[in-house]
C-alpha cells in the first residue's frame, strides 16, 4: 500500500477521529496479512563487491531499522568482508539478522560450488557482552579491536543445514528444506528464486550496531544478506521513496538482459538463471596469502550498475 491510499482513506472519513482508527486498522491489516519478508527492500540497488562497504569507514548503513532491507554482494579478495551500520533510534529492539546464498534448486548445477559455503558474522554494540578479540585471528578476520572494545558477539552459521532447524528469525515461518538444503522463496516482482539460508539469528541490542560479514575461511562466493528488527513502525510509501540509495558496482558478474533487471540485482545474472556452468562468476577461490589473481576466479568480468531508481521493494 502506497501513501496514496492512506490519503484516499483519510479523505473520505467521517471525522478525524474515524480517519485515525481507519488508518490504524488497516496498518494492523497490513502488518498481520503481508509477511516482513515478502516486502523487504534493498538497501543496495544492484550488485556490490570488491572494496564497496568493505571497511568500518565505507560500511552500508540500514536506512531505517523499522523495514526489512537486503543486499546482494560478490565476495571477492578485493573485499573479503561486507560491513553494516544499524541505528536503533535510541529504542531495544529485537534485530534479525539472515544472510544465505545461491540454490541449486534455481540457480542449476552451477549453483553446487557454493554449497559448502558458511556465513558468519560479527555483531558489536554497547550493551553486549565483553568480547575475546583474538578470537577473530582463529577466524582469519581482520577487525579493528576499537570495533569489539564495545561488546560483541560472534554470530556463526552451523555446519549442517539439510534442516531448517537454525532459523530463528521471523524468516522461519517461510524456510523449508530442498534438495538437503534449508531455502526459502525470494520473489521480486514477478520473479522468484529458491535461495539458500545459511544464518538466521535474532539478536536484542541496546544501542546501535555494527556487523560485519564473510564467508568463513575467507573465500570468494555469492551472499544475500537481510537486516530487519522489531518492533516495528509503519511508514509510508512516500517516506521510503524519499530516501536515497546507492547503487552497488561490481566486475565480476554475469550479464542480465535489461528486461529482466530488478532493484536488488540491476544488470547482473546474480542467481545465474541465464548463466552456464562454464561462465558462472565467481568462481570459489581461498583469500589467503599469497591472494590468487583476480581473473582467476573472476575471469575477465563486466561491471555492472543497477539501474537507477528510489528505494524499491522486493518480496522474499
Amino acid at each position: 500500500f502506497g501513501s496514496g491510499h492512506f490519503a484516499g482513506m483519510e479523505a473520505g472519513a467521517a471525522s478525524g477521529g474515524r480517519a485515525a482508527m481507519l488508518h490504524m486498522l488497516l496498518a494492523i491489516l497490513v502488518a498481520s496479512s503481508i509477511p516482513a519478508v515478502w516486502a523487504h527492500r534493498p538497501m543496495v540497488n544492484g550488485v556490490s563487491c570488491n572494496n564497496q562497504f568493505a571497511s568500518p569507514a565505507t560500511a552500508l548503513k540500514v536506512p531505517d531499522v523499522n523495514e526489512y532491507w537486503g543486499i546482494h554482494r560478490v565476495v571477492t579478495c578485493r573485499g573479503t568482508l561486507l560491513w553494516i551500520n544499524v541505528s536503533t533510534g535510541g529504542m531495544r529492539r529485537r534485530l534479525e539478522v539472515s544472510a544465505g546464498s545461491l540454490h541449486k534448486r534455481s540457480s542449476g548445477e552451477s549453483a553446487a560450488r557454493f554449497s559448502d559455503l558458511r556465513i558468519d558474522a560479527l555483531l558489536a554494540s554497547d550493551g553486549l557482552p565483553a568480547f575475546n578479540h583474538s578470537r577473530l585471528a582463529e577466524e582469519f578476520v581482520d577487525v579493528p579491536e576499537a570495533i569489539t572494545a564495545r561488546g560483541a558477539l560472534l554470530l556463526k552459521s552451523p555446519d549442517n543445514i539439510r534442516t531448517c532447524s537454525h532459523s530463528q528469525t521471523s524468516l522461519r515461518r517461510w524456510v523449508v528444506s530442498k534438495d538437503g538444503m534449508c531455502s526459502f522463496w525470494d520473489k521480486f516482482g514477478p520473479s522468484g528464486v529458491d535461495s539458500s539460508v545459511i544464518l538466521d539469528t535474532p539478536i536484542w541490542i541496546e544501542r546501535d550496531a555494527t556487523l560485519a560479514f564473510w564467508i568463513r575461511g575467507m573465500r570468494t562466493g555469492k551472499i544475500w544478506v537481510m537486516i530487519g528488527s522489531s518492533p516495528q513502525q509503519l511508514r509510508s510509501e512516500l517516506f521510503y521513496s524519499s530516501i536515497p540509495i546507492p547503487t552497488g558496482r561490481c566486475d565480476c558478474t554475469n550479464g542480465l538482459s535489461d528486461s529482466l533487471a530488478d532493484g536488488f540485482s540491476g544488470r547482473s545474472d546474480f542467481w545465474e538463471l541465464q548463466t552456464s556452468n562454464a561462465n558462472a562468476l565467481p568462481r570459489v577461490a581461498g583469500c589467503q596469502l599469497p591472494l590468487p589473481a583476480f581473473h582467476d576466479y573472476c575471469g575477465i568480468g563486466h561491471t555492472t550498475e543497477a539501474p537507477r531508481g528510489g528505494s524499491g521493494t522486493s518480496g522474499g
